[in-house]
């Protein structure tokens, strides 16, 4: 932890000093690093602290009741400020029912609520806004063994980001699925002063993008869908706040597909990390040449990350080259694999209907052209195994339906004789006798 924290802070420094013009930030802290609250302390190394927020129970206070304090960037009480509690009740039987209580502290910055209900099906919040800004402590639960002492820290807030000292990291995990790309984004963001910044900031993702989804969409600081993409929209409060968002971007069914990324401003370093067969490339512009690797399920990967240069502002929208996709969707292998099942049963199913072993000229022809497909098919899997486009199970599976179909459809082929071919000598005999 030690550790982290150091690196934390000297990742945060550089950051600080380049928040005029960006600069490369080697030591910037992994996204996906952990152990930093995103509004706790760690943060004393660039000139300013964030307070903590704080739910805790206190024995002194009779159940039922909240002790509620509101304070400002330093720690000093905010004297006649409002607020609101929010109360949630929620039960299996009745669902989930609001209900909220307005107030304005005194002249000490608290303000005391009594009477409220306690148990496990109540929670509660506690919100207050300054200017644009909203900030928010909870939820928690009230029991009946003692009372509750909340602190929460509102800040003053601008709406200009060049007025706030923000730094962006960005984190994009992509995944190849059936008919898509898959892109989750995670943003990081340092505010490094001691004033909120109210965002309202759009991304224009590529113009065929679907499945959009924001986590947590209920935080004072969320991504939101918007006509032309996504937005950062809320209260970026001193400290460390995480956005993630997922979109994706159909399959052109081409071996390599480029895909336009859009990023938020003040975006100091960037990390892509995708799930890639050893026939997959990933070019990023401007990012360095992609490693391949391991994850820790010891699937492949490939990875690339960038830092903004001394100068930039930030690092701007950027193209992501993808190449060695599939050019047949997994869906198709998928729902060869069940016809072939399919079909196999039934032709096994007529056949033991059967008495004779004659077969209409029709049905004759059938199994020829499905021996054909099925010789065919067998080619193209193999060179989808040699792509990667098909992992080993699915592989062995699939071609052991294959040959099993091949195999039934080969027997009856030798067995059966077509209606067409045995009315022949027939024919013959009784133009002799003619």
């Amino acid at each position: 932890m030690a550790e982290l924290r150091r690196r934390l802070a000297a990742g945060l420094l550089g950051l600080a000093l380049a928040l005029g013009a960006t600069s490369a930030l080697a030591q910037m802290p992994n996204p996906h690093g952990g152990g930093a609250s995103p509004h706790g302390r760690g943060m004393g190394a660039m000139g300013y602290e964030p307070p903590n927020d704080g739910v805790m129970p206190d024995p002194t206070l009779p159940p039922g009741t909240i002790q509620i304090s509101l304070r400002d960037a330093n720690g000093a009480p905010i004297p006649n400020a409002p607020f609101v509690l929010g109360i949630v009740r929620s039960t299996i039987s009745e669902g989930e029912t609001r209900d909220r209580r307005e107030a304005t502290t005194g002249e000490d910055g608290g303000h005391v609520a009594t009477g409220l209900p306690w148990g496990r099906a109540y929670s509660y919040t506690v919100r207050s806004q300054r200017g644009p800004a909203t900030y928010e402590v909870g939820p928690f639960n009230v029991d009946d063994k003692a009372g509750m002492r909340v602190v929460l820290h509102v800040f003053d807030a601008v709406e200009n980001i060049e007025d706030a000292r923000i730094g962006l990291q960005s984190m994009i995990i992509m995944n190849l699925k059936e008919d898509a790309l898959v892109f989750d984004q995670l943003y990081r963001i340092y505010n490094l002063g001691p004033v909120a910044w109210q965002a309202n900031q759009e991304i224009v993702l590529p113009p065929d993008f679907k499945g959009f989804v924001a986590q947590d969409p209920t935080s004072t600081v969320r991504m939101v869908a918007t006509d032309k993409g996504a937005a950062l929209r809320g209260t970026v409060r001193p400290g460390i706040s995480e956005v993630t968002f997922r979109f994706q971007v159909p399959l052109e069914g081409k071996e390599t597909q480029e895909v336009a990324m859009p990023m938020l401003p003040r975006v100091a370093q960037a990390r892509i990390i995708a799930e890639a067969s050893k026939q997959m490339g990933l070019v990023a512009e401007g990012f360095r040449a992609a490693e391949r690797s391991k994850n820790r399920e010891g699937k492949g990967i490939l990875s690339t990350e960038r830092t903004a240069s001394p100068g930039e502002t930030g690092i701007s929208a950027f193209t992501v080259r993808v190449s060695g996709l599939p050019t047949r969707a997994w869906g198709a292998w998928i729902a060869l694999g069940f016809a072939i099942l399919s079909a196999g049963s039934a032709l096994t199913y007529a056949w033991q209907r059967r008495n004779v072993r004659d077969l209409s000229q029709e049905s004759y022809d059938d199994l020829l052209e499905a021996r054909e497909a099925l010789l065919a098919e067998l080619v193209e899997l193999e060179r989808a195994k040699q792509k990667g486009e098909v992992g080993p199970r699915s592989y062995d599976r699939l071609r052991g339906a294959m040959l099993d179909a091949l195999g039934r459809i080969v027997d009856k082929l030798e067995a059966a004789r077509p209606a067409a071919a045995k009315a022949q000598p027939t024919e013959r005999a009784a133009e002799g006798g003619a």
